[in-house]
């Protein structure tokens, strides 16, 4: 009989988190919280500029946005959601 390793597996695996960043949320976090930034920003965004509520004005936002950006390993596809969110943020202050 032959024995079957299983380090190759362990090794793959390894090798994957080996490419995360450390200290990185995982991407299955961003998606909530995406949606509840996209939220409060276009229900502030809808007064006009970006109305500093409470301390939480345009730099607050953009903050937010760039610490799921920096903090999580987003998918391309979240990538592409958080930098269009922050598109929408600074256009909307123009208005």
């Amino acid at each position: 009989m032959t024995k079957v390793s299983r380090k190759p597996a362990i090794r793959r695996r390894m090798d994957l988190q080996a490419d995360l960043q450390p200290d990185l949320q995982p991407a299955r976090n961003a998606d909530a919280i995406l949606d509840h930034l996209e939220s409060m920003i276009r229900r502030t965004a809808g007064l006009g500029r970006i109305a500093s509520i409470q301390g939480m004005g345009l730099q607050y936002w953009t903050n937010r946005i760039n610490e799921v950006i920096n903090g999580i390993n987003l998918v391309s596809t979240q990538k592409r959601r958080a930098n269009l969110l922050l598109d929408e943020l600074h256009s909307s202050d123009r208005a």
